[in-house]
């Protein structure tokens, strides 16, 4: 058995339902093609993250309550897409209207000479970004949080001294 790396193209597309789910948090990037099934393009990258939502219906061959992904093709290098998605995955469970707007800078959308569909085509330098998983996400908000407590329970504080 070959063990493959999270970042590499063909990890995550292979992977059953149930394993998808561990790798939710970080989305995932695989060479999605771009054609009709006949010709592979090397530059065409899907970008899927979890919605944070299961599914409520049942198909035939699908698990009721199964994950549910929101998902991206753009066309550019495996680095720039994999950087984009560490800007829609910076916030756990970023909605796809949200995620479309944060990469619209990047974003220039293309069609082909011959006038076919257009296409999302990365442009400009894409701002390097550090992944957070949801837990260390968690764990700032309830820091934050915190300190917005501690500050209001002062400000409180300093508005009985006045009152005296």
């Amino acid at each position: 058995m070959v063990m493959l790396d999270i970042d590499s193209p063909g990890f995550y597309r292979k992977l059953p339902l149930e394993d998808k789910a561990r790798y939710h948090g970080r989305g995932c990037v695989y060479n999605h093609g771009g054609g009709k099934g006949r010709i592979r393009h090397p530059n065409c990258w899907r970008i899927e993250w979890s919605s944070g939502r299961r599914g409520t219906y049942i198909r035939s061959k699908q698990p009721k309550g199964k994950i549910l992904y929101n998902s991206l093709t753009v066309w550019g290098t495996y680095a720039e897409a994999r950087a984009l998605l560490d800007l829609i995955v910076a916030k756990p469970y970023r909605q796809l209207d949200e995620a479309k707007a944060i990469i619209a800078p990047y974003i220039e959308w293309a069609s082909d000479t011959g006038g076919g569909s257009r296409k999302r085509v990365i442009r400009g330098p894409v701002p390097p970004s550090t992944f957070i998983n949801p837990k260390e996400y968690r764990r700032r908000q309830i820091l934050l949080d915190y300190w917005r407590l501690r500050l209001l329970d002062t400000l409180e504080e300093y508005r009985r001294l006045g009152d005296d």
